[in-house]
């Protein structure tokens, strides 16, 4: 079920104004342009537009209507975990104002969720105006289904707000090198609402009982830890 914590994400999606972990990897350029950058799957478009404006467009936002936003969504992999899956729509479901609809063999829209198997666990991030947005439930944890599908929404990791410094310590010497990309901060657009520790969408504070990465201050509402 989605975590009472997640009250920031559940409040910015029911605005629909949408910009929860999996192991890190490397930034991979797929052969089609589409680069890989963590869980985190962007087209060749938006890609190059981080490099130029370094801010997902509101074209990314998948569309509401009448105070809805019904996403289309099929399984085009008969190994996807449908249980797993089912738990995490109605998570979304239950306390968002985002419906889900199962696609029928004869609908020939081009924007949904293709839930499908692809290697490891990550997602396109946000909408795409003419094809689905992909996610990949292979080798997902618990909780990633519901993770993939914020990404899927158009959320990016907690860690990467702009405003986190004024809410959390990042302990720069504690990440593995070559993982720094994952704490690096974007100028996302927060629509005023609070910085969340802990969120599904932000990474674990620690990689081992000693070894701290993300400190909450006072103003997140975690419990800080000593480092």
């Amino acid at each position: 079920m989605v975590r009472r914590e997640t009250l920031h994400m559940i409040l910015t999606l029911c605005l629909c104004l949408v910009n929860i972990d999996a192991a890190p990897m490397d930034v991979q350029r797929r052969a089609d342009g589409s680069v890989l950058l963590d869980d985190m799957l962007y087209s060749a478009e938006q890609w190059d537009s981080f490099l130029d404006k370094n801010l997902l467009s509101m074209e990314s936002l998948w569309p509401k209507k009448d105070g809805v936003v019904n996403i289309f969504y099929k399984i085009s992999d008969p190994g996807v975990n449908t249980t797993a899956l089912n738990l995490a729509i109605t998570a979304w479901e239950a306390k968002t104002c985002i419906k889900f609809s199962k696609m029928t063999e004869s609908d020939e829209r081009a924007e949904y969720m293709d839930f499908l198997l692809d290697k490891s666990c990550h997602a396109g991030v946000g909408y795409f105006e003419g094809q689905p947005t992909k996610v990949s439930l292979a080798n997902c944890p618990e909780r990633g289904p519901t993770h993939e599908i914020g990404h899927a929404l158009g959320m990016k990791h907690e860690q990467a707000r702009s405003d986190r410094d004024d809410n959390i310590i990042v302990y720069m010497a504690n990440i593995k090198p070559g993982m720094e990309h994952n704490y690096d901060k974007a100028p996302t657009i927060n629509f005023e609402v609070p910085y969340d520790y802990y969120s599904l969408m932000q990474y674990r504070d620690r990689v081992s009982h000693t070894s701290i990465i993300l400190n909450p201050k006072e103003s997140a509402g975690g419990e800080a830890h000593s480092n």
